[in-house]
């Protein structure tokens, strides 16, 4: 630019003809509008001066609509200006960034949004408040509209090479599910807005294939975009989605799109050129067990090419039939497939229980089942002696006996635990088997912990302060959430006893929240805790609240002081709110009390 003075000159002086030219025709308009209300005060009938008058207003109409193309044009080229001047790395200083920082950056906003993170990386996932705003973080970074013409770019695909400035774009729908998905994908991520930004950034895109390795497998024909993606991609790892949930079970396009996809899949990872590719693969459906099968059947057929190693299956039918637990699931393509997954999440789905993918898990994660006996679980956890995260929500557990003293199992590699909406007896039952010595996250959200006699309740006491005994030692991050059969206080407060080192503490629907937060203050408990949420139940009384969490700031004895509190506007109000802001680094008022 700065070599080419000749093109900047004439440019200039172009731009100042155009400046003189619109100050003309604004005056020429306030002329011609001056005129007219001239005109119309002299006369209120029709005259043969009226319908010379009906002339020029139809003239003035012609012209008015060629100004539609001129604002057109003029906005493309403002469009051009900016992105010119957002190339400077004097004006726009982001730029002063090398390639390799330029590739990290995008690599990281193209993750899933991370929980918020503090201390030891433990506080949990709702101290996120999610008020950043796109226009906050691409303020000032405008769009290029030059795009379209790239060599790299499939012109018939106009996901993303049409203009992300609002201009309406042509999905080009056959049906109606086509038509939903294709306007879900007007939502452009964010692979695709960083290459479109200017040209050094959209080198630097393209040539980053992390960005490039979330694929969909029901895209319309011709999917030219996962064609696109998986050459990108290189030899970096895939996650794979498909979403079959919008297509009826014979739906025959759903099926020619899934084939035509695979096609695609199996010639990219068939190239001898490139190691073998790691996949994450993501189900949903209505129909699992012919789509899983004519999925892997498809597959199997490269899987000296294939690194499967994490598998969510969610059916959304929740049909639990023979046929989905029969004999196919142990072909040996199958099992070759399947014996690398590490991270298996099921929801509504299960393979037969003496499935080998039940092996050598890292992360497990089961969720809305019913049937599930002890002997499933107790052979699960034996079998992976590496898991490291297990999760268990709105599952029924047949088979165990309140009365009877259940297998512990120790699991030294277990550091997340969740538990969501089981039973009494589920409670029991995990709590008194595992024996988790290295767990650092527990999760307990709407669980019945109300027995429903003295026996039942101390039962259940007596199984989470063994529990608590081994893994308190070690934990960092305990989340409770209540429902209508709360944890009574005195064990909430004995299990909190047992874990000095805790760090984040999140109490939701507890319903004697006072009576925990006055053991904290006075008992000398948890003295390393440091984040602290609370929502007290709907049928407690707040009050005393704002008084104890001030005096828990203020008085507790504690190693570290608390340097994040959350709680809702009924509790953090007033002159104790003030006082609370000058002694916590970071306040947050939650929306609401669920």
């Amino acid at each position: 630019m700065a070599q080419d003075t000749a093109t900047v000159d004439a440019w200039k002086k172009a731009l100042q003809n155009l400046v003189t030219s619109l100050d003309s025709f604004a005056s020429a308009t306030d002329a011609l509008r001056r005129s007219e209300r001239q005109c119309s005060a002299r006369t209120s009938t029709s005259t043969p001066e009226q319908a010379t008058g009906d002339d020029v207003y139809s003239r003035i109409s012609e012209a008015y609509a060629r100004l539609d193309g001129f604002e057109g044009k003029l906005g493309l080229a403002r469009t051009k200006i900016q992105n010119i001047r957002n190339q400077s790395s004097h004006i726009v200083s982001i730029h002063r960034l090398p390639d390799e920082c330029f590739s990290n950056i995008f690599v990281l906003g193209c993750q899933d949004p991370a929980p918020a993170v503090d201390f030891d990386g433990l506080a949990g996932e709702a101290f996120d408040d999610g008020n950043t705003s796109d226009e906050e973080v691409w303020h000032g970074a405008e769009v290029g509209s030059d795009y379209s013409d790239s060599e790299d770019e499939p012109d018939d695909y106009p996901h993303e090479d049409a203009p992300i400035d609002g201009e309406a774009m042509d999905v080009g729908s056959e049906d109606g599910v086509e038509s939903q998905n294709e306007l879900k994908a007007t939502e452009k991520p964010f692979n695709v807005l960083v290459s479109h930004i200017c040209h050094r950034w959209r080198k630097v895109a393209l040539s980053t294939g992390q960005l490039w390795t979330c694929v969909e497998l029901t895209e319309p024909p011709p999917q030219e975009r996962l064609k696109t993606w998986l050459d990108r991609s290189g030899s970096h790892s895939l996650d794979i989605t498909l979403n079959a949930e919008p297509f009826a079970e014979n739906d025959g396009s759903l099926v020619f799109r899934l084939l035509t996809a695979l096609e695609h899949l199996k010639s990219s990872v068939s190239k001898r050129d490139r190691p073998p590719r790691c996949v994450s693969l993501t189900i949903v459906t209505r129909h699992p067990f012919k789509i899983i099968a004519l999925l892997f059947s498809e597959l199997a057929l490269v899987r000296s090419r294939i690194r499967l190693q994490k598998l969510s299956v969610c059916d959304r039918a929740l049909s639990y039939r023979s046929s989905m637990h029969t004999h196919p699931w142990k072909a040996l393509p199958l099992l070759e497939m399947l014996q690398g997954v590490s991270s298996l999440h099921l929801d509504g789905f299960y393979f037969p229980w003496d499935h080998p993918v039940y092996t050598n898990l890292t992360d497990l994660a089961i969720d809305d089942l019913g049937g599930m006996r002890v002997a499933h679980i107790e052979a699960i956890f034996r079998a992976c002696p590496l898991l490291e995260s297990f999760k268990l929500e709105c599952t029924i557990i047949n088979g165990f006996d309140i009365e009877a003293t259940p297998s512990l199992i120790t699991m030294k590699a277990l550091h997340t635990f969740e538990v969501l909406d089981l039973d009494f007896e589920a409670v029991v039952f995990l709590f008194g088997t595992i024996r988790a010595p290295y767990l650092r996250r527990l999760s307990m959200k709407e669980v019945c912990c109300d027995a429903s006699d003295d026996i039942g309740d101390a039962k259940l006491g007596n199984v989470l302060l063994r529990f608590f005994a081994i893994a308190g030692r070690s934990l960092r991050h305990f989340s409770i959430h209540e429902a209508d059969m709360p944890m009574h206080a005195r064990w909430l407060v004995g299990i909190l006893r047992k874990a000095p080192c805790l760090m984040s503490f999140e109490l939701r629907g507890v319903m004697k929240l006072r009576v925990i937060l006055q053991a904290l203050i006075y008992d000398n408990i948890c003295p390393e805790l440091q984040s602290l949420v609370i929502v007290p139940s709907g049928n407690c009384s707040w009050r005393g609240t704002s008084t104890l969490l001030l005096s828990l700031v203020i008085n507790r004895e504690h190693i570290h002081p608390i340097q994040y509190l959350a709680a809702p506007p009924t509790v953090l109000k007033g002159p104790f709110f003030t006082s609370l802001q000058e002694r916590v680094p970071r306040i947050v008022t939650l929306r609401d009390s669920t």
